[in-house]
């Protein structure tokens, strides 16, 4: 069945559903939410606290793991993670273009990090009580910004919470499957490493197949290493796709792109 064909009949279900069985199905009023800000970065967190705030604007239950702090507040509690987490602030601007503003450097050089920074949160004390039930928690679903690797799946599985994910910039191409379950096309979408944003000619779509090859190669092979080398608890439960996603982008940096499988992911988590 087409992805658009079954999103649709989903839909209609649930619809019929809501209308025969709507006074049975009750509204929360608040929720008791776990968020989990993956990495360093005040831009990051900009996105990422934005989201917070709109959710205890409305009588939500925010518990936050966060490297930048900013007070609790009425519906907010923090728990510091700024001393365990590496700071970014220590590479110059120039320096990190150097990484980031190429491809073959920076899909060697970013599992490593994510690496890391799974590591760190996974060895926070507070975090790792939780996990194991230590502390008495109610937690209705978590929020938490998703990096290279998955230990995000680790997370929702062990509390057995709804994940959504709060994207602050473009989804990495090579990462739409594990995120989504879903590949894009090249045809029709860009990589988010090429120069131009929607691939008009062969050459263009040529390349935008390549590198998007040569990135699922790579991650997975890097992958493979830390799992081979050094096996953590996080490497392995099934990938938990989410039942969300809030993505930081716009069509005047991004250029538009069906997204049909979105719809499906959000009538299936209902």
């Amino acid at each position: 069945m087409d992805c658009a064909v079954r999103s649709l009949y989903l839909l209609i279900v649930f619809l019929i559903f809501s209308t025969f069985h709507g006074p049975r199905m009750q509204v929360v009023e608040s929720a008791n939410i776990l968020a989990i800000e993956m990495v360093v970065g005040k831009s990051h967190w900009n996105f990422f606290s934005s989201v917070l705030r709109s959710l205890t604007d409305k009588r939500h239950h925010v518990t936050v793991f966060t490297p930048v702090t900013e007070g609790n507040r009425e519906n907010y509690t923090e728990i510091d993670t700024s001393d365990d987490l590496p700071k970014n602030s220590g590479l110059a601007f120039t320096d990190m273009m150097k990484v980031f503003g190429d491809p073959i450097k920076m899909l060697w050089f970013g599992p490593g990090i994510a690496r890391s920074y799974c590591d760190i949160i996974h060895g926070n004390e507070r975090f790792k009580d939780i996990l194991e039930g230590f502390v008495h928690t109610d937690f209705d679903v978590i929020l938490i910004e998703p990096i290279w690797l998955d230990c995000e799946s680790y997370v929702a599985t062990k509390l057995n919470l709804p994940i959504i994910y709060v994207v602050p910039q473009t989804i990495f191409t090579f990462l739409e499957y594990i995120y989504l379950g879903h590949m894009p096309n090249t045809a029709s979408a860009s990589n988010f490493m090429a120069d131009y944003s929607v691939p008009k000619t062969f050459v263009q779509r040529f390349s935008t197949t390549a590198l998007l090859t040569y990135s699922i190669l790579t991650f997975s092979y890097s992958d493979f290493l830390f799992k081979y080398r050094e096996p953590k608890p996080y490497d392995v439960p099934e990938p938990v796709l989410p039942s969300a996603m809030f993505v930081n982008t716009h069509y005047i940096t991004e250029a538009s792109r069906p997204n049909f499988f979105i719809l499906f992911l959000w009538v299936a988590s209902i």
